[in-house]
């Protein structure tokens, strides 16, 4: 007795499958009308997808192939001989391909074969954002040497208060000294230099000598 009173009549089961249909085909109908209504955003939707990911492969392959276009017109100017050639060859690789981390590199170089305008290729390395390190220490003490040549010592002492490596600390204390109006202060720059690790034995004397000199100016009774 207690079992038939447990079991759910036929006619319930069939109700509560036909209210589950039911259900199923009002969330279809609904999906489908929610489609119906969103279809042209859904296939713009995907048209700016598609578009985001062929813009993307496209800028990638060209900034691939503007890399090798640069290195290749770097390397062959390594190669040429003639100097006019060479620069010929570097200012077209700054004109067309600036973004790439070769232009920098071509500055510098364009800097040595084309000297009347040498502070504007160093300037341009100084301001690059794909420039290395090194390459900015070594325009800003490039740059500083031909401002102190042409004696404006005043606007070549900014770009000799930033950080160096060890290999550019030489250089640098020796056009500190240039710059520097005080005798005692030459004379400490010059000893700082003196201390540096030395890459270049000519300046390594010319070190030594004007040190030598500014002493015996300071101290005359020590000369001898």
């Amino acid at each position: 007795m207690n079992n038939k009173s447990s079991q759910i009549p036929a006619s319930e089961k069939a109700a509560t499958m036909d209210m589950e249909e039911l259900k199923r085909d009002m969330r279809n109908a609904q999906l489908a009308d929610w489609l119906k209504q969103n279809s042209s955003a859904l296939v713009v939707g995907v048209v700016v997808l598609v578009l985001i990911i062929a813009g993307t492969a496209v800028w990638i392959e060209k900034s691939r192939s503007t890399r090798i276009a640069a290195a290749t017109m770097y390397y062959q100017s390594l190669a040429v001989v003639k100097d006019s050639d060479k620069k010929q060859l570097l200012d077209a690789l700054v004109a067309r391909h600036f973004g790439t981390a070769y232009t920098p590199m071509a500055e510098m170089q364009l800097a040595h074969l084309d000297p009347a305008h040498a502070a504007e290729h160093l300037q341009a390395v100084i301001d690059n954002p794909k420039s290395m390190p090194e390459w900015v220490w070594q325009a800003r003490l490039d740059l500083a040497r031909i401002l102190i040549g042409q004696g404006k010592q005043a606007e070549a002492a900014p770009l000799l208060q930033h950080s160096v490596g060890p290999a550019y600390a030489q250089l640098q204390q020796y056009l500190l000294a240039k710059v520097s109006s005080d005798a005692a202060e030459k004379i400490s720059h010059l000893k700082q230099a003196q201390a540096a690790k030395s890459f270049d034995q000519s300046l390594a004397r010319r070190i030594d000598s004007e040190l030598q000199e500014l002493t015996a100016q300071q101290h005359p009774g020590s000369a001898g």
